[in-house]
């Protein structure tokens, strides 16, 4: 008889499947369902951390066998479908505080990124926004206008002419979730850094697209 959870674990590897990952071996989904795992339950981990601790336990040396961010991104998001009860609910809320807080930064042209966008978030994700502006004063005045305390950093960036530059990151904390803002210039709306996990330029979802993916209710896909 099939336990509840080898049928989970059968599940998984469907919606794993159906997500366009089918020429793959069993080494490197098993992999990549670890490092999935590994992600769900320390989220505070990286993808190559997750990566590296899967193959190990696992016992595969050979780096041909090894994931992609893709694989173990779609991994993921369908491990918490099976696992995490409530998922689809937690992640329409944060997508629409997203479009609640793009609405009010507008201006900026909006994008939202990240494992809100991809589906792969859990309660304790942050939102994550890019912002197109003149200048990072520009935001900070919008915030100051909104009354919404905020902290500063920066983030390191890569871009596809091999260049390593650091951007504005502004974060704010709106009904226990944080909020952060990815300050870019105006122009790299046309040419922006690379996506850390997919390796081509970072591709955001703009108010349009949010609402799509918000209308179709518990889908995941980002």
């Amino acid at each position: 008889m099939v336990t509840d959870r080898a049928a989970a674990i059968l599940r998984v590897r469907r919606n794993y499947s159906e997500m366009g990952h089918h020429a793959i071996t069993n080494t490197r989904r098993h992999i990549a369902e670890e490092a999935a795992r590994i992600l769900a339950e320390q989220s505070h981990l990286s993808t190559d951390e997750a990566r590296m601790r899967a193959a190990k336990r696992i016992g595969c040396t050979d780096g041909c066998q090894f994931p992609d961010n893709l694989e173990i991104e779609a991994a993921l998001k369908a491990y918490r479908l099976v696992f995490h009860h409530g998922h689809a609910d937690t992640l329409l809320r944060l997508r629409e505080m997203a479009r609640s807080a793009m609405k009010s930064l507008i201006m900026f042209y909006p994008q939202l990124i990240g494992p809100v966008l991809n589906g792969t978030a859990d309660r304790h994700s942050c939102i994550s926004l890019l912002l197109f502006a003149e200048t990072t004063e520009d935001v900070i005045l919008r915030l100051l206008e909104l009354k919404i305390p905020w902290q500063e950093m920066a983030r390191r960036l890569r871009y596809g002419n091999g260049d390593s530059q650091q951007r504005p990151l502004l974060s704010f904390i709106a009904d226990s979730t944080e909020i952060e803002l990815l300050v870019l210039t105006a122009t790299e709306r046309r040419n922006p850094p690379i996506d850390p996990v997919a390796g081509g330029p970072l591709k955001g979802a703009d108010l349009t697209h949010l609402d799509q993916l918000i209308r179709g209710g518990n889908s995941v896909d980002g």
